[in-house]
């Protein structure tokens, strides 16, 4: 085959093993990493209250327009018999997505960031602000950078001794240099 680019089975198999290690790596600690940064700068509950309530319409935004696009793609595959009973659900579901719209126009600007995120914010780059928040995954980066922010004051009263917070922060470094280079290859290794 001409022009395709040839890639070693144990580069193409290394890929995929990285891959599969920072999605696990993603699942488990970005959640705990989170919860960890809430405990420690907690908020008062009315900021909770609000985001609370903000985050709960944003979730049920995404799942009414998510439905839609499932819709139009279930509409487009369907016998024409049964397009006109896709149609009825779309039109209820886009009735249901106007009203939610109209419910986020009362709620009004977002209220203020929990005292966590900002915390968390803090600690990154400009361009990596806009993806630290409650609500989305956080990828390895983002979770390897608030552990070396914060590894003395959050997250050592977790390990016994200084020792393994060496060997914590020596594995996270590891984990992030990983990342980097799998993130910024020149060469594709996986499909």
């Amino acid at each position: 085959m001409q022009g395709a680019m040839e890639i070693e089975l144990r580069d193409y198999l290394v890929g995929h093993i990285l891959r599969d290690a920072m999605m696990r790596f993603e699942a488990v600690m970005g959640p705990w990493v989170k919860a960890q940064m809430q405990a420690h700068f907690p908020d008062d509950h009315a900021a909770v209250a609000a985001n609370a309530d903000r985050s709960a319409k944003l979730a049920e935004l995404a799942e009414l327009e998510e439905a839609v696009k499932m819709l139009d793609a279930e509409r487009n595959s369907a016998a024409p018999r049964e397009r006109e009973a896709i149609a009825k659900r779309k039109k209820g579901v886009m009735k249901a997505l106007k009203d939610l719209e109209t419910a986020m126009k009362d709620v009004g600007a977002p209220a203020p960031l929990p005292r966590w995120i900002a915390k968390c914010r803090a600690v990154a780059g400009r361009g990596m602000k806009k993806h630290i928040n409650a609500d989305n995954r956080w990828d390895v980066h983002t979770s390897v950078l608030v552990l070396r922010a914060y590894l003395p004051d959050v997250f050592a009263v977790h390990l016994p001794d200084h020792f393994h917070a060496k060997e914590l922060l020596g594995g996270i470094l590891r984990v992030s240099g990983a990342r980097y280079r799998r993130a910024h290859r020149v060469n594709l290794v996986e499909s």
